[in-house]
């Protein structure tokens, strides 16, 4: 009798902190959304953060280092750096440095761009200050020995057994190569002569002329700003701005690679907008317009995608025809990517190019239009729910243009562009100077100049 008295006491009890537990959560003030924030330092660093209560905190340290900024002595210096940012530093041993991270359940990686180094580290809210710390380490304080690159360099030449095996990579380097030449036509890829020649001279000459602070971004999501400002002490690079930028120049032109196979890819592009221009969402909203891919699961796409709609009446083989877009700081690409039978390349270029020719003459139907609005700003939403694409777009937009746009806003700007907007950037950029790549057998497909 007294053991059940006891266990009815307790029950109650449970119930009592179980209601008041269930009255303190709903007392709890509601979390706020908040905009992005970005403050310039006096060093010239810029830092932007974005504030989402994740559990998980997504650092980023962004330097203007790409592959552009190459010369013709250090070709692939960018990835050599990417493959060495596990190795020892002025700060810590690379065993010391794995060691850390693994014991704070957080990750450290380095990525690279045609315009950008960027280091990245991601952990629980607990341990921001550890993965700062030695996210400083990697990035500001970069001093490789010279028996451990010496070690590591042969991992180059796996990055490039891969590159071999992913013919829609090797198309857009093409692509580039053939359009820009230098700058941004240097590929994200040392070529095979320059493995096992990068000394740890060449590593500190580069990283002392381009990991500068007027160069450098540090970003953050799931970390409150003054937090991240709190951590920008900490991290310390070059001073001054750097070595001065040498500006993209497209060219254009023809690059072709015989490789044989039972599938083509060719690509076709002429110059588009930067970052910074205004035309840059309208170029988005002909992106989807033209079609940028299937958006119902084993679909055709054609109903939506008016290159897979043409060239799709000139075969009957299976292809794929997508719309695509890239844009840096000073310049960037618009045209479209083919992937095919070799036999039938020459049908379906003919049938994309003149494709793309016909939105130029203003046979646009308002409905399209809308349309096209709808998925561009689709795409933008869905693309941010990762918050990988959600850290790197903050880092582009800091870096780039020193502000950040909410999607918020970047819908709303997209809702303000009109139909003449579309047709007037449609004209401008589809009739600029072309470039083409192809890669795989090439018999039957033609030249620019049998195209156009």
């Amino acid at each position: 009798m007294r053991a059940s008295s006891r266990q009815i006491v307790a029950s109650i009890q449970r119930r009592l902190y179980a209601s008041q537990a269930a009255q303190s959560q709903t007392e709890h003030a509601p979390l706020t959304k908040q905009s992005p924030k970005v403050t310039r330092l006096p060093n010239g660093v810029t830092v932007a953060s974005v504030e989402n209560y994740s559990p998980v905190t997504k650092l980023a340290v962004v330097f203007k280092a790409g592959a552009r900024y190459e010369t013709g002595s250090n070709l692939g210096i960018t990835h050599c750096l990417r493959n060495a940012s596990s190795l020892s530093n002025n700060k810590c041993t690379g065993f010391g440095l794995t060691r850390s991270i693994n014991q704070i359940g957080g990750s450290l990686d380095c990525t690279t761009t045609r315009e950008h180094m960027i280091y990245t580290t991601e952990c629980s809210r607990d341990h921001v200050d550890t993965a700062a710390e030695y996210l400083s380490y990697v990035s500001c304080n970069v001093g490789l020995k010279p028996w451990e690159l010496k070690d590591m360099q042969p991992r180059l030449n796996v990055d490039l057994a891969v590159l071999a095996e992913q013919p829609e990579s090797h198309l857009i380097e093409l692509l580039h190569e053939s359009a820009f030449r230098d700058t941004l036509g240097r590929s994200l890829y040392a070529p095979e002569f320059m493995v096992g020649h990068y000394d740890v001279d060449q590593i500190a000459d580069y990283v002392n002329n381009h990991y500068t602070a007027g160069r450098m971004a540090l970003v953050g999501i799931g970390i409150e700003h003054d937090d991240l400002l709190h951590y920008a002490k900490h991290f310390n690079p070059t001073s001054g701005p750097g070595v001065p930028t040498a500006p993209a120049k497209f060219s254009g032109g023809n690059k072709r690679v015989e490789t044989g196979g039972p599938v083509t890819l060719a690509a076709i592009a002429t110059e588009a907008p930067s970052l910074n221009s205004k035309d840059l969402l309208a170029l988005g909203v002909v992106q989807h317009l033209m079609g940028t891919g299937p958006y119902v699961k084993y679909s055709s796409g054609a109903s939506s995608n008016k290159i897979v709609a043409a060239a799709s009446q000139a075969t009957n083989s299976p292809f794929a025809a997508s719309c695509f877009s890239a844009s840096y700081s000073d310049s960037g690409l618009f045209g479209f990517t083919v992937a095919g039978q070799p036999q039938d390349m020459d049908k379906v270029l003919k049938a994309a190019v003149k494709q793309f020719g016909q939105i130029t003459k203003g046979n646009i139907d308002e409905k399209d239009i809308v349309r096209a609005k709808q998925q561009l700003k689709s795409a933008l939403a869905m693309s941010l729910e990762s918050s990988d694409v959600c850290l790197q777009d903050l880092a582009l937009q800091a870096i780039n243009l020193g502000e950040v746009q909410s999607l918020e806003a970047l819908s709303k700007a997209i809702d303000a562009v009109s139909a003449n907007d579309v047709l007037t950037v449609a004209k401008k950029v589809i009739t600029g100077k072309p470039t083409m790549a192809a890669i795989g057998s090439l018999s039957n497909t033609p030249y620019l100049d049998q195209l156009l």
